[in-house]
């Protein structure tokens, strides 16, 4: 199988539980907490180590994008009006309520993701 199928975090997380030889990958919340659920070793917070990066992203071909313009502004905008929802401190705990709620994320897991949802920037 082609390794672009496992490009998504949560094909990577379910491949490192089923297939040893998948050693490592970068694991984003939620799916670094269920990867330790799972009993798999947390190295360290990509972010910290390698600097800020584009963990989550969108892709069309260009032709869809021509094809569908309007839908496709439409998108951008909700997701980016998500995304400043999510990360407004005013809304931490509601995001991370919905974020536990829908993953079925409990006690210290629910804890843990408010504590870890902004990555620590490496130190300059």
């Amino acid at each position: 199988m082609p390794s672009s199928r496992w490009a998504a975090t949560p094909f990577r997380l379910a491949r490192m539980k089923e297939d040893k030889s998948a050693a490592a990958a970068i694991l984003n919340l939620p799916y670094r907490i269920l990867g330790s659920r799972a009993g798999l070793k947390f190295i360290c917070d990509a972010v910290s180590e390698i600097g800020p990066y584009l963990s989550t992203t969108g892709f069309v071909l260009r032709p869809w994008a021509e094809a569908n313009a309007d839908t496709l502004v439409r998108y951008v905008r909700a997701y980016v009006g998500g995304l400043r929802w999510a990360l407004d401190p005013q809304n931490k705990q509601a995001a991370v309520g919905l974020l536990a709620d829908r993953l079925a994320l409990a006690g210290r897991y629910r804890a843990r993701s408010l504590r870890d949802r902004h990555p620590r920037r490496r130190p300059a």
